[in-house]
């Protein structure tokens, strides 16, 4: 994202993409959870807890859960809290396929 929007603090960083277009902007941000920006609201969801044995895989998973809870019309902080989740869980097994 950096690399886009040549900002560092993931906040403003999503806030200039959210510029573009889009009604939300989503940001992973590992162990520390994730963070959705709207045009009226910042919302930032803790991680889960979890033992972590490989975190290969799980952005995209976030990704995953992330549009299907989208598409179900959950509202966004259930959509994050269920996206982390699922990320949490992918990251308990080894490889990218678990």
């Amino acid at each position: 994202m950096r690399s886009i929007t040549n900002r560092h603090e993931p906040t403003e960083a999503a806030r200039v993409l959210l510029r573009a277009g889009p009604k939300v902007v989503a940001v992973t941000l590992g162990d520390q959870g994730s963070l959705c920006v709207t045009k009226d609201a910042i919302i930032k969801k803790e991680a889960f807890r979890v033992n972590v044995v490989d975190t290969t895989g799980a952005g995209d998973v976030y990704s995953g859960a992330f549009v299907y809870g989208m598409l179900q019309e959950w509202p966004l902080d259930f959509v994050m809290e269920f996206s982390n989740a699922v990320a949490a869980m992918k990251c308990r097994k080894f490889g990218g396929r678990a």
